[in-house]
């Protein structure tokens, strides 16, 4: 995962994987935004395993 600041509010990175998601989640991050549909590079995680995995949970 290669994260990279724009700015102090903004990063982006390349496709992150559902494990990348445990990183993330220690990182002070607000929010994912996704702009791959899904397949459309083979190996990919689907959108909706990373937003699940990515959900807040109580």
């Amino acid at each position: 995962m290669d994260i990279r600041a724009i700015n102090d509010e903004y990063a982006v990175s390349g496709q992150i994987t559902l494990e990348d998601l445990d990183a993330i989640a220690a990182l002070p991050v607000k929010s994912i935004v996704c702009h791959r549909p899904d397949h459309e590079e083979a190996g990919q995680p689907e959108f909706s395993a990373i937003a699940a995995r990515a959900s807040p949970r109580a």
